[in-house]
């Protein structure tokens, strides 16, 4: 678990000299609040498999409920905007991208927790914002500095060392 936290840490570019990061205790504040509510959401969607719901109907309600938080603070005229001057394979773009970025990942996820344990899964979805780091470079021509890479091996050695099957003891 350490590893897999230190990489997303160095991965994340928190430690990079950049002029255009700035650092608020509101944002600080969302942050650990988004870790916060990822970890209930991680127990009560484990809870709710074992009570034998199904796992997109916990997806649904999951979507739902952050939809219902998260749309009042929605810019919509810049929204519309960004629609009506792209047109509609913007509108299809930006659903095709929830969908890949938000729905497919939290139904995946849920999945994952009817066959582990919540905090082995939780640690295994580490690797998204690892995978999120390499998309940006292919896709945003991101630049990888030494201590994304050193991120990127840390926690892909977490993953690795998570993974191995444990030694099952015959005696």
């Amino acid at each position: 678990m350490i590893l897999a936290l230190l990489g997303c840490f160095f991965a994340s570019g928190v430690l990079e000299t950049n002029e255009t990061m700035h650092w608020t205790y509101f944002g600080i504040f969302i942050g650990f609040m988004g870790a916060f509510f990822y970890g209930l959401y991680s127990i009560f969607s484990k809870l709710a498999i074992k009570r034998n719901y199904n796992t997109l109907t916990v997806t649904l309600y999951a979507l739902i409920s952050i939809a219902i938080i998260t749309l009042p603070f929605t810019d919509w005229k810049t929204l519309s905007n960004v629609v009506v001057e792209n047109g509609s394979g913007m509108l299809v773009f930006m659903l095709f991208h929830s969908l890949c970025t938000s729905v497919f990942p939290y139904a995946f996820f849920t999945i994952a927790l009817g066959y582990m344990d919540a905090g082995k899964a939780s640690i295994l979805a580490s690797g998204e914002p690892i995978a999120a780091m390499i998309f940006g470079v292919f896709f945003y021509h991101e630049i990888l500095t030494v201590l994304s890479v050193i991120g990127v091996l840390l926690t892909l050695t977490a993953l690795t060392l998570l993974s191995i099957p444990e030694k099952i003891n015959t005696n």
